[in-house]
């Protein structure tokens, strides 16, 4: 059975919504919202295809329905085109088609979701 969604797409995309948050907006999500990323980080430990990354890319945003309004309503690979420097190309400009490039992308998500738990949860604290 197909899923009903572009994997590698969908994947990519959300690594782009959370380097957008990570490196510039923070925004969208909030101190609790980085906090339940430790669910999806978990989540993804055990996620080897890109359809179950994907999938629990999904199951986590559909209990954060602001981030899933902004995951599907902007034009990502647009972002991503803005946000590509030709020196330090930390986000492919296109959805990756083999399957260690997703898995690396799997990577660099829970690496994101790591580097900034430290920092939203001091920043609640001087709220």
């Amino acid at each position: 059975m197909q899923p009903l969604f572009d994997s590698p797409k969908k994947i990519l995309d959300f690594l782009t919504l959370l380097e957008t948050e990570a490196k510039e907006n923070r925004d969208l999500f909030d101190a609790n919202d980085w906090q339940d990323l430790t669910q999806l980080d978990q989540a993804l430990n055990a996620a080897d295809t890109p359809d179950k990354i994907a999938k629990e890319i999904i199951i986590w945003c559909n209990r954060h329905p602001k981030i899933k309004n902004a995951l599907n309503t902007n034009n990502w690979e647009k972002r991503r085109c803005d946000m590509v420097d030709p020196a330090n190309p930390d986000i492919p400009s296109a959805p990756p088609h083999s399957e260690a490039d997703i898995i690396r992308n799997r990577d660099k998500i829970q690496r994101i979701i790591q580097d900034n738990q430290g920092n939203n949860s001091q920043n609640s604290s001087e709220d």
